[in-house]
């Protein structure tokens, strides 16, 4: 009974709610909706969210063996790789604009990882070896460029330099340290 619920609630809500944001211009999914789930089109595309709906579609697939799944996950795989992906330093941007634009280029060790978990997953189900290799260049990434004695940084420049925040909720600026 509860598996059936369960699998009801999978292909009849979560399943199609997800694939009705595929932007099928710009790639990727859209980053915006009012709570009358009206999208806004034009709104920053984030690139943490994209990393989740490509895990979400990978693992689906992966359970399910239906292909249009593992569509949508290349669908998001490409906005990755596309988008996302900062071609000059390495490692994930934070956000892209609607049209595949740079938005926010500000690397966030979270972003980093749950990059990994998608792309991993998206291998798994894809056997893209592309996308395994950079889940290991993340990997490299997070542990060469993200961490210091104390830990893991949560976020740096593009170019993986330290922030210092001040203030940033009122103030919204950031400053690299010299």
């Amino acid at each position: 009974m509860l598996s059936e619920e369960i699998e009801e609630h999978l292909f009849r809500r979560l399943i199609p709610f997800w694939v009705k944001l595929r932007d099928k211009e710009q790639g990727g999914f859209y980053g915006w909706m009012d709570s009358s789930l009206h999208v806004d089109r034009t709104a920053e595309k984030g690139c943490i969210l994209n990393s989740r709906i490509l895990w979400f579609f990978s693992n689906a697939y992966t359970l399910l063996k239906d292909e249009s799944l593992l569509d949508e996950a290349r669908h998001g795989y490409e906005f990755l790789k596309n988008v996302c992906w900062d071609k000059e330093n390495g490692g994930g941007d934070w956000a892209g604009n609607y049209d595949g634009t740079p938005e926010e280029t500000l690397k966030h060790t979270y972003n980093q990882a749950f990059s990994i978990y998608a792309l991993s997953s998206y291998y798994e189900a894809s056997k893209d070896k592309e996308a395994l290799q950079k889940a290991y260049q993340l990997y490299e990434i997070i542990e060469n460029k993200m961490r210091d004695t104390l830990g893991y940084k949560k976020h740096l420049t593009q170019r993986f330099a330290r922030l210092i925040m001040k203030s940033f909720l009122k103030m919204g600026l950031w400053r690299r340290r010299q």
